[in-house]
């Protein structure tokens, strides 16, 4: 199968997935026709937002075969700063949020576990190593 490239300039993430422009060519080069596209993963690991670079697709050109190097060949950049900016700051504002509902759900779990924590402070130490099995295989169970 042949491998069809594109260049894709990296806009955003959200809750949605990562965010790109396609481009039949460089912004420089004259007009040029965009679409935008979503992806669930990013396809190239290390781009930041305005980052161009030129993309692999499948021959059909529906999908982008996603890069699993470091390494990142950049085209260009999107020569629209403001643009930019807005883009930055919206993958910041998601990965904030992100991040806060992250440390939310672990401060739920530290309150879950808080009774059994308890328990197990009670205990002699002879007995702690029963208990810890005794919870184990019930997890597990």
């Amino acid at each position: 199968m042949e491998k069809v490239e594109k260049y894709v300039v990296f806009k955003y993430e959200d809750e949605f997935g990562f965010h790109y422009i396609e481009m039949d060519k460089l912004p420089e080069e004259g007009p040029t026709y965009m679409e935008p596209i979503s992806f669930e993963k990013k396809i190239n690991p290390n781009c930041i937002p305005g980052a161009i670079t030129k993309q692999p697709f499948s021959e059909d050109g529906k999908s982008a075969c996603v890069l699993s190097s470091k390494f990142v060949p950049v085209s260009g950049w999107w020569n629209d700063k403001a643009e930019v900016r807005e883009w930055q700051e919206r993958t910041r504002v998601y990965k904030a949020l992100k991040e806060l509902k992250k440390k939310g759900e672990d401060l739920k779990l530290e309150k879950a576990i808080e009774p059994i924590r308890e328990v197990y402070n009670r205990l002699s130490p002879s007995r702690r190593s029963m208990f810890i099995a005794q919870v184990i295989y019930l997890i597990t169970k």
